[in-house]
């Protein structure tokens, strides 16, 4: 609901902050300077996901006008996805070494859904968990225009009816 970019930055990074505490509390016993140090940088990560979507236009108001195409809403969704397991590969592997926290980390007690991290590893587990919720994001952003996402929903259930029958495949052999 943030109207401005600038809003939109400073809300995703208080997120990001929130989240990264929470979650890495137990640094703090190390030390506790450090330790805020790293939540208001990783909390940043957030904060540049939501500024380049709502900078490439994707996530909008509500109120924005809707005369995209279809295939504008299933390119959005993806990129969201993209832009979300780019945002996790870079804080894991480029700036802190931290590879934890991943969202694709919490779909382990769905295994038949997770098989596809043997080629993707972590970041494609990430990539469909972040898809479906981009797309729930929009239903509840375009409400009073949903049914410019029944097709992207139609796509993204037969990717993942493919995914979870690689998992079944993979868990049978």
């Amino acid at each position: 609901q943030a109207r401005t970019k600038r809003a939109a930055f400073f809300w995703k990074w208080l997120t990001g902050i929130l989240f990264f505490s929470i979650n890495l509390w137990w640094i703090g016993s190390v030390t506790i300077p450090g330790a805020m140090a790293l939540m208001l940088y990783m909390g940043m990560w957030f904060a540049l996901v939501a500024l380049v979507l709502r900078g490439a236009g994707i996530f909008e108001p509500a109120d924005a006008p809707t005369w995209r195409p279809a295939v504008w809403t299933i390119l959005s969704l993806f990129a969201v996805a993209a832009v979300w397991v780019t945002a996790e590969w870079t804080w894991g592997n480029l700036f802190t070494g931290l590879p934890w926290l991943y969202i694709g980390h919490t779909q382990t007690p769905i295994l038949a859904m997770c098989q596809i991290a043997d080629f993707t590893s972590a970041y494609g587990v990430s990539f469909w968990v972040v898809l479906v919720n981009a797309w729930f994001a929009f239903l509840i952003i375009h409400r009073l225009n949903p049914a410019r996402l029944i097709g992207p929903g139609v796509l993204i259930l037969i990717l993942l009816a493919a995914i979870l029958g690689y998992g079944v495949f993979r868990m049978q052999q």
